[in-house]
């Protein structure tokens, strides 16, 4: 699914509408790829910033890939220069999860979710961007190569190395491995 071709020229001129289509059609998978890459706390400001980017940018779609690709490269890089902005400043960014009059249930997904959150930080940004593409967006290898702008070779090989790293931190881990799936919400 493409962003409509009329919609885009609307876009390309700066007309806020279109943009509004646009955030009604990616929003929520800009949203969830910010809260993979930068964490639930910093998500939000993360998408808010990459739709201002995008209504700055649109004129700067060539057309060469599809408009969801590109919009995938702007989401990435935004958020990964974002991590390396925190991680410079070496501040560890807050969970925002409350446990307050919460089912055991839903308290283990909260675990789940934070516990996954934390492992993704651990990775690399390289092998992080891959892994949640590829594992959590459903993006396939040449899509992944195309919105990295890497050979499908490197990418199988940083989500090898991601991979590796997830099963040493689950196995440094005190509780019970919970899935990549707890991130699926």
């Amino acid at each position: 699914m493409d962003l409509d071709p009329s919609v885009l020229a609307r876009l390309r001129l700066g007309d806020l509408a279109a943009l509004e289509l646009c955030y009604r059609e990616f929003g929520p998978r800009v949203q969830r790829l910010c809260r993979r890459l930068v964490g639930r706390d910093q998500a939000d400001d993360a998408a808010q910033e990459v739709f201002v980017k995008l209504h700055e940018r649109a004129a700067q779609f060539s057309g060469k890939s599809r408009f969801s690709t590109w919009l995938y490269q702007v989401t990435l890089n935004h958020c990964l220069k974002r991590v390396e902005r925190e991680r410079r400043r070496d501040t560890l960014p807050l969970s925002d999860s409350t446990t307050c009059g919460w089912a055991e249930d839903d308290l283990r997904a909260v675990e789940d979710r934070d516990q996954v959150e934390c492992w993704l930080r651990a990775l690399a940004p390289d092998q992080r961007a891959v892994l949640v593409l590829r594992e959590l967006e459903g993006l396939d290898y040449k899509e992944i190569a195309d919105v990295l702008g890497l050979p499908v070779g490197t990418v199988m090989s940083r989500l090898f190395r991601a991979r590796q790293k997830l099963i040493e931190l689950e196995r440094g881990s005190k509780s019970p491995a919970p899935r990549l799936g707890a991130l699926r919400t």
